[in-house]
């Protein structure tokens, strides 16, 4: 049912880790750079990078594991819907605790794009190919969908997971978004001015700065660091390789 989005599964806390290889970044800039590892490596991922995140990069063992920020959630923020994919590939689902964990989540590819949409601002990552390890709990169903389903039935409390009545059932649903499209355009409105978008040395932080600063002007509160830095990335992509014209 959870296939055809007849219902639904939350998680009351979870925290979602992206991570990848070391190796990652190298293979990304080795053509770049002209070199897949040395210091001339080493001098590009600092200065592509940044001081905090190029010193977790530099130096290490290509096959060693770089952790992103984690996305974490707990019972003050609203449940979050659970992807079907992580049922999928989840490596333990407790239902008697409500809990379920996966490890190695291939977080692109045809597989992820079929099976994982509704925790979008939960898997954010500034990795270019990043993987998930997730561990959520507290997992429940919404009784109203339930009551849908099997409208002659009488609902017990004991019913596994389901919500119990209080004021935060009405609140479960699909969680709010991040309004990323006004954030975006207010980052084209900064690159119309004269002076345009940042450049070079530490462009990318700055531009993280303007994304959370309109967040905080709009709502008074931003998305984790990790969603603001990924979608500072891409637009640093897009700046630092344009797309090359067709020619006949």
């Amino acid at each position: 049912m959870a296939f055809n989005d007849g219902l639904k599964v939350y998680a009351s806390e979870g925290r979602i880790q992206p991570y990848c290889s070391v190796a990652e970044f190298h293979f990304e800039h080795h053509n770049e750079v002209g070199e897949l590892s040395g210091p001339k490596m080493d001098d590009f991922i600092r200065q592509h990078y940044g001081e905090e995140m190029a010193n977790r990069i530099v130096g290490k063992a290509l096959h060693d594991r770089f952790d992103d920020d984690p996305n974490v959630w707990g019972e003050a923020d609203e449940p979050v819907v659970v992807d079907v994919g992580f049922f999928l590939l989840s490596e333990e689902i407790d239902w008697e605790f409500g809990r379920l964990t996966a490890k190695d989540v291939d977080g692109h590819g045809a597989l992820f794009d079929l099976f994982f949409w509704d925790q979008a601002d939960h898997l954010g990552s500034s990795l270019h190919k990043p993987s998930y390890d997730a561990d959520m709990s507290g997992l429940k169903f919404d009784f109203s969908e339930i009551e849908l389903l099997l409208p002659s039935a009488t609902l017990q409390q004991s019913f596994s997971f389901a919500p119990p009545k209080n004021s935060r059932q009405s609140q479960i649903g699909r969680p709010a978004r991040w309004d990323w499209e006004g954030a975006m355009v207010a980052v084209v409105a900064e690159a119309q001015r004269p002076d345009g978008l940042p450049t070079g040395h530490g462009a990318q932080a700055r531009i993280e700065e303007m994304i959370a600063a309109w967040f905080t002007n709009q709502t008074g509160d931003c998305p984790a660091p990790s969603q603001v830095r990924q979608r500072a990335a891409k637009i640093m992509n897009r700046l630092e390789r344009p797309e090359t014209p067709e020619t006949d």
